[in-house]
């Protein structure tokens, strides 16, 4: 279905190219259908496989600022958070009428923000279809931490289990695009474009156990690595005000 939208975005963009050269007209200043001017503002969403919209790239949100007619800056922010508080029993009666009970008890929550800046070119603004080009910084934080305990009774005899772990990580690295952009009016263009990124990415997680306030083992492990991604067509669509 994806691959449909994308034959259908470019099949409009060639008609548009058509008629443009059919009737020969060349676009002026005045008669140019597009917001590519100092000063413009844009909202992107993403075209999704169902044809809807959701936020581009993955992002809560992208919004693009023109600083002339051939540049523009476009800034990604996403934010996740999330918090869990779960508590289950788990009750087995065997045949010899011996009981055990245990209940298990868990937190969870975890945070990230996400960046990208990049600066954007578009070569001829006054072109039917335009070409841009981007490229620009990413920047990744996130962190989670988790807290779990299990109370087990067996006959008079209760077992305690805690465990506990922490997670931290960064990613920093470049991001680069190219596609092109079509302007179904003077405010709203749908536009298509190939994304790469390539990021350093490091991370710590430190875990604990502790076995009825006596026994504890701990560990911490670090880890480093190389990223790097591409994507084959992303489809927006922006509104410019």
């Amino acid at each position: 279905m994806y691959r449909i939208a994308v034959v259908v975005t470019a099949a409009v963009i060639v008609a548009q190219l058509a008629v443009s050269v059919a009737c020969g007209q060349e676009q002026t200043e005045d008669t140019r259908r597009n917001s590519l001017e100092a000063g413009a503002w844009a909202i992107q969403f993403q075209i999704t496989e169902e044809i809807g919209l959701k936020p581009f790239n993955g992002m809560m949100i992208s919004l693009k600022r023109h600083l002339s007619e051939g540049s523009a800056v476009r800034l990604g922010v996403n934010l996740n958070l999330n918090y869990d508080d779960t508590e289950w029993t788990d009750e087995n009666t065997p045949a010899d009428t011996l009981r055990y009970v245990s209940r298990s008890t868990q937190k969870q929550n975890g945070q990230s923000v996400e960046l990208d800046l990049m600066y954007m070119g578009y070569p001829n603004v006054r072109a039917p279809v335009n070409f841009f080009w981007g490229t620009g910084p990413l920047i990744e934080y996130s962190r989670g931490h988790r807290e779990s305990e299990r109370v087990a009774t067996a006959l008079t005899e209760t077992f305690t289990q805690t465990d506990e772990s922490s997670s931290h990580s960064w990613e920093a690295g470049v991001l680069g695009a190219a596609g092109i952009e079509w302007f179904a009016t003077k405010a709203i263009s749908f536009h298509a474009e190939y994304r790469a990124r390539a990021s350093y990415r490091t991370s710590e997680v430190e875990q604990s156990s502790m076995y009825d306030s006596e026994s504890h083992v701990s560990t911490t492990a670090d880890r480093t690595s190389w990223q790097f991604s591409a994507v084959n067509v992303i489809l927006g669509l922006s509104v410019y005000f």
